[in-house]
Protein backbone atom coordinates (compact mmCIF):
# COMPACT_ATOMS: atom_id res chain seq x y z
CA UNK A 1 0.00 0.00 0.00
CA UNK A 2 1.40 3.40 -0.99
CA UNK A 3 0.05 6.36 0.90
CA UNK A 4 0.79 10.08 0.48
CA UNK A 5 2.24 11.77 3.51
CA UNK A 6 0.47 14.96 4.55
CA UNK A 7 2.43 18.13 3.81
CA UNK A 8 5.45 16.30 2.43
CA UNK A 9 5.38 17.25 -1.24
CA UNK A 10 6.30 14.34 -3.44
CA UNK A 11 7.22 11.79 -0.75
CA UNK A 12 5.05 8.75 -0.10
CA UNK A 13 4.78 6.37 2.82
CA UNK A 14 5.38 2.71 2.14
CA UNK A 15 5.35 -0.35 4.40
CA UNK A 16 8.15 -2.83 3.73
CA UNK A 17 8.76 -6.17 5.45
CA UNK A 18 12.46 -6.86 6.09
CA UNK A 19 14.31 -9.74 7.70
CA UNK A 20 15.20 -8.74 11.25
CA UNK A 21 18.95 -9.01 10.69
CA UNK A 22 18.75 -6.73 7.63
CA UNK A 23 16.78 -4.15 9.60
CA UNK A 24 19.45 -4.30 12.33
CA UNK A 25 22.26 -3.75 9.79
CA UNK A 26 20.41 -0.77 8.31
CA UNK A 27 19.81 0.63 11.82
CA UNK A 28 23.52 0.25 12.66
CA UNK A 29 24.52 2.00 9.41
CA UNK A 30 22.03 4.82 10.06
CA UNK A 31 23.43 5.35 13.55
CA UNK A 32 27.00 5.33 12.21
CA UNK A 33 26.00 7.97 9.63
CA UNK A 34 24.00 10.00 12.20
CA UNK A 35 20.81 9.78 10.14
CA UNK A 36 17.41 8.18 10.56
CA UNK A 37 16.74 4.65 9.34
CA UNK A 38 14.42 6.15 6.73
CA UNK A 39 17.16 8.50 5.45
CA UNK A 40 19.62 5.62 5.26
CA UNK A 41 17.17 3.50 3.25
CA UNK A 42 16.30 6.39 0.90
CA UNK A 43 20.02 7.07 0.29
CA UNK A 44 20.69 3.40 -0.51
CA UNK A 45 17.70 3.24 -2.85
CA UNK A 46 18.68 6.50 -4.59
CA UNK A 47 22.13 5.04 -5.31
CA UNK A 48 20.61 1.80 -6.61
CA UNK A 49 17.87 3.46 -8.67
CA UNK A 50 19.08 6.88 -9.84
CA UNK A 51 16.62 9.10 -11.70
CA UNK A 52 17.29 9.75 -15.34
CA UNK A 53 18.70 13.30 -15.42
CA UNK A 54 16.69 15.95 -17.28
CA UNK A 55 19.55 16.30 -19.73
CA UNK A 56 19.33 12.64 -20.71
CA UNK A 57 15.55 12.82 -20.93
CA UNK A 58 15.99 15.75 -23.36
CA UNK A 59 18.35 13.69 -25.50
CA UNK A 60 16.11 10.62 -25.46
CA UNK A 61 13.07 12.75 -26.38
CA UNK A 62 14.97 14.40 -29.23
CA UNK A 63 16.16 11.01 -30.54
CA UNK A 64 12.65 9.54 -30.26
CA UNK A 65 11.15 12.48 -32.16
CA UNK A 66 13.80 12.19 -34.88
CA UNK A 67 13.16 8.47 -35.20
CA UNK A 68 9.43 9.12 -35.58
CA UNK A 69 10.10 11.88 -38.14
CA UNK A 70 12.35 9.58 -40.17
CA UNK A 71 9.69 6.86 -40.22
CA UNK A 72 6.92 9.24 -41.24
CA UNK A 73 8.88 11.36 -43.74
CA UNK A 74 6.82 11.79 -46.91
CA UNK A 75 9.33 13.64 -49.03
CA UNK A 76 13.03 13.77 -49.70
CA UNK A 77 13.21 17.21 -48.06
CA UNK A 78 11.59 15.94 -44.82
CA UNK A 79 13.95 12.96 -44.79
CA UNK A 80 16.94 15.19 -45.50
CA UNK A 81 16.00 17.61 -42.70
CA UNK A 82 15.67 14.74 -40.20
CA UNK A 83 19.00 13.26 -41.27
CA UNK A 84 20.64 16.70 -40.90
CA UNK A 85 19.22 16.93 -37.39
CA UNK A 86 20.57 13.47 -36.58
CA UNK A 87 24.01 14.52 -37.80
CA UNK A 88 23.85 17.60 -35.54
CA UNK A 89 22.92 15.36 -32.61
CA UNK A 90 25.73 12.94 -33.43
CA UNK A 91 28.17 15.85 -33.62
CA UNK A 92 27.00 17.08 -30.22
CA UNK A 93 27.47 13.61 -28.67
CA UNK A 94 30.95 13.40 -30.16
CA UNK A 95 31.85 16.83 -28.76
CA UNK A 96 30.59 15.78 -25.33
CA UNK A 97 32.71 12.64 -25.35
CA UNK A 98 35.79 14.55 -26.47
CA UNK A 99 35.28 17.19 -23.75
CA UNK A 100 33.85 14.93 -21.07
CA UNK A 101 35.91 16.49 -18.26
CA UNK A 102 34.34 19.92 -18.93
CA UNK A 103 30.78 18.62 -19.22
CA UNK A 104 31.05 16.58 -16.00
CA UNK A 105 31.41 19.84 -14.03
CA UNK A 106 27.99 21.11 -15.15
CA UNK A 107 24.73 20.45 -13.32
CA UNK A 108 21.93 18.51 -14.98
CA UNK A 109 19.89 21.67 -15.54
CA UNK A 110 22.92 23.47 -17.04
CA UNK A 111 23.51 20.53 -19.39
CA UNK A 112 19.84 20.56 -20.40
CA UNK A 113 19.89 24.30 -21.11
CA UNK A 114 23.12 23.94 -23.11
CA UNK A 115 21.67 21.02 -25.07
CA UNK A 116 18.45 22.94 -25.77
CA UNK A 117 20.37 25.96 -27.02
CA UNK A 118 22.27 23.73 -29.40
CA UNK A 119 19.59 21.27 -30.48
CA UNK A 120 16.30 22.99 -29.68
CA UNK A 121 14.16 22.17 -26.63
CA UNK A 122 11.75 19.30 -26.23
CA UNK A 123 8.34 20.28 -24.88
CA UNK A 124 8.92 18.99 -21.30
CA UNK A 125 12.40 20.42 -20.76
CA UNK A 126 13.18 23.14 -18.23
CA UNK A 127 13.34 26.62 -19.66
CA UNK A 128 16.59 28.61 -19.89
CA UNK A 129 16.54 30.97 -16.87
CA UNK A 130 18.41 33.65 -18.87
CA UNK A 131 15.52 34.01 -21.36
Amino acid sequence: MVQSRIGSGSTVGMMVRLPEDLRDRIKDAAEANSVSINSEIVELLERSYPALPLFLRSMVTKMHNLSFTLKKAKSVSELSAALDEMERLQSYFKEMLENQDQYEKLSGVDLTVLFNRRMGPSKDDPKDPSE
